[in-house]
């Protein structure tokens, strides 16, 4: 069995039952099962899954159920199965249109159901389908057909790939600071000077935050040369100090009511209803493509830059042993942009 999941960089991590036996790192990923949902009210009925709290999915039907617990994560590159998490069912361009593409696939006959079961179980068998899975029915040819031209709507769709390597325009930047007052807005200000993940960010706790010296560092990333400690900015440090001191919440970043921001909650309520506000068109992956781009433009030299993004897999061997960079060479450097 291997499962899926969508975030916020549209890559996918596949967990497989086998790397039980292999060591838990520091990036293990948490799968839970959910509550079932049905193909047809009544006949036929599948699994749901969250994979560290976001939306996930078996793409290989007829194997055993995996159990809740800690996986391994592994890299899967596969474009098809990218458009399909991303504009399926709890990905992050499911919107209203898809929803009325997917609504329409509703006839009160074999497809009886609507909803989440609908959205979700179409999403399943497209995700099944693009990664080489039977996904098919041996009867219920309505739901064949609908799962056939909705992967083959999806794949028309632009590649989200290409939307997540837009960076901001330095006027945009400039926009951003004129609403730099409020601390939603401040969040977006953070990702750009920092060039963390927005999963990174979100799971940031504050005891992992050292003001005084600029830096925090992240213990939980999706690769190993993300665990790293990053600098922070002097024109974001102002930012940084009022949510450190925003309550008591264990994380950084939290909801008015002290809890963990869940990466969809803050697409969806905070990131987005502020990018139409400005009349903008990014996604938080932009952020952190726009901090790399500004470093280069500084002539930041690329050790250094690895080092403060966290590069996965770029980084040679000379550079993983024996580069130790302190941690005001890293402030110096996120201060030339």
């Amino acid at each position: 069995m291997k499962i899926i999941k969508q975030t916020g960089k549209i890559m996918v991590v596949v967990l497989i039952i086998a790397v039980l036996t292999i060591p838990i790192s520091a990036f293990a990923a948490t799968l839970k099962r959910g509550n079932d949902f049905w193909y047809s009210t009544g006949n036929v009925s599948g699994e749901t899954f969250a994979v560290d709290g976001n939306t996930a999915y078996c793409v290989n039907p007829l194997q055993p159920i995996p159990g809740n617990g800690n996986y391994t994560p592994t890299q899967l590159n596969n474009d098809s199965l990218m458009k399909v998490l991303y504009y399926g069912y709890g990905g992050i361009g499911f919107n209203n249109t898809i929803k009325a593409k997917m609504d329409s696939y509703h006839n009160n006959q074999n497809i009886n159901v609507t909803g989440k079961d609908l959205y979700y179980g179409l999403t399943r068998r497209c995700a099944a389908k693009a990664y080489g899975s039977n996904y098919k029915f041996s009867y219920y040819a309505d739901w064949n057909n609908a799962i056939d031209n909705f992967y083959a709507y999806v794949q028309a769709l632009p590649n989200p790939n290409k939307r997540d390597r837009e960076k901001f325009t330095k006027a945009e930047i400039d926009r951003l600071w004129k609403t730099s007052d409020d601390k939603y807005y401040q969040i977006v200000l953070m990702l750009i000077y920092s060039g963390v993940r927005i999963s990174e960010m979100l799971n940031l706790k504050r005891e992992d935050v050292n003001l005084n010296e600029q830096y925090f560092d992240v213990k939980l990333s999706k690769t190993e040369n993300g665990i790293r400690r990053v600098p922070i900015a002097d024109k974001v440090l102002p930012f940084f100090t009022n949510w450190y001191n925003d309550g008591e919440s264990e994380y950084l970043l939290h909801t008015e009511n002290g809890n963990k921001f869940d990466y969809r909650n803050y697409y969806d309520s905070y990131f987005t209803p502020l990018m139409v506000n400005l009349n903008m068109d990014h996604t938080p992956h932009c952020t952190r493509h726009t901090c790399i781009s500004m470093l280069a433009e500084a002539q930041v030299d690329q050790t250094t830059i690895k080092k403060i993004v966290g590069h996965s897999g770029a980084m040679t061997m000379t550079e993983r042993v024996y580069t130790h960079l302190d941690v005001e060479v890293l402030i110096n450097a996120i201060n030339k942009i």
